[in-house]
């Protein structure tokens, strides 16, 4: 081989590991910002879920008292960008149509009397319709779980879930 040879297969070989580098750099970049973009995710999915089963909690505590506060939807809105990269469309609708089952509640009790309306504890209609709304919100959370929970956690939160579950449904199906 002459000297312009070994100085072209020298670009060459040079170049390859240089190219190589580049893309390898390039490939661990993209699965760092997955990893980055599922890490996040979930931590949004956290804060819904945590909403979630909070805005239940104030559906059965309903039941008993007959108040309706407010229901928050502050992780929702915030996160449904984020959590629409890991959740299906049925997933994100699901979501969605309990956060909603929950504001028409309490927009319901708070409009006929321009305020808060505490609800008659003996109506049975009424404290199914809590009780529905508490189910709902208990399924999207318990649908979202195993996306954001390892197996043990899963199983704390499940048996959690099982009792508030098991409370709403009994009330819900009271009526239906």
């Amino acid at each position: 081989m002459g000297p312009l040879t070994a100085g072209t297969l020298g670009g060459f070989i040079s170049g390859t590991f240089t190219l190589s580098g580049v893309l390898l750099a390039y490939a661990l970049g993209q699965r760092r910002a997955r990893a980055e973009t599922v890490t996040e995710a979930r931590r949004a999915g956290m804060a819904v879920l945590v909403e979630l089963v909070h805005n239940a909690d104030l559906a059965l505590g309903a039941m008993d008292t007959g108040v309706i506060h407010e229901f928050s939807n502050s992780a929702w809105r915030e996160q449904v960008q984020v959590l629409a990269r890991i959740f299906d469309w049925g997933t994100l609708r699901s979501i969605e149509s309990a956060y909603e089952s929950a504001r028409r509640l309490y927009d319901v009790c708070h409009e006929a009397s321009g305020g808060p309306k505490a609800m008659d504890t003996g109506n049975a209609e009424q404290i199914a319709t809590c009780g529905g709304v508490a189910e709902k919100l208990l399924k999207s959370a318990r649908e979202i779980c195993p996306l954001l929970l390892s197996p043990n956690e899963q199983a704390v939160f499940n048996g959690d879930l099982d009792a508030m579950l098991k409370r709403a449904g009994a009330a819900h199906s009271s009526q239906h």
